[in-house]
């Protein structure tokens, strides 16, 4: 973990554009780094890299081109979930009421039509200005 640590460290002190992720239940946490800082932009698929894509289309896609970053793997240790404050403020009732809904308004969607696939998503403002971004890391 402390090599995961220090490599993200670095990318945060070199302001350089980077994404950190795993997948579901894996212990692997995989890393693209960028050697330099420019903001590259993609429209297709023709590009190779980590492509950020927003939901909406008249926004820009951002690119990590694989071409000009490092690609990086490291083993992560699960650690045990400790539930926090800004867990217990997201489980009020009332949010857990909208998303059950908005999860039904999906599967009714799917069941009436020729789609396959939805991905939802939640827009989620934190307020909490003293979020440590390495406690995040670890309870990914």
């Amino acid at each position: 973990m402390e090599n995961l640590k220090e490599e993200l460290n670095k990318c945060l002190n070199r302001n350089v554009p980077f994404v950190f992720y795993r997948k579901p239940n894996s212990e692997v946490v995989k890393a693209l780094i960028q050697n330099d800082d420019s903001i590259n932009f993609t429209t297709g698929l023709a590009d190779s890299g980590f492509v950020f894509a927003p939901f909406d289309d008249l926004e820009k896609s951002y690119l990590i081109r694989r071409d000009n970053s490092i690609s990086l793997s490291f083993s992560l240790k699960r650690v045990e979930e400790v539930p926090s404050q800004m867990d217990n403020e997201h489980s009020n009732v009332v949010e857990r009421e909208i998303h059950i809904d908005l999860v039904q308004k999906a599967i009714d969607f799917i069941n009436n039509s020729d789609t396959q696939k939805i991905v939802l998503s939640r827009k989620e403002i934190i307020h909490n200005k003293n979020i440590n971004i390495f406690d995040v890391l670890e309870k990914l």
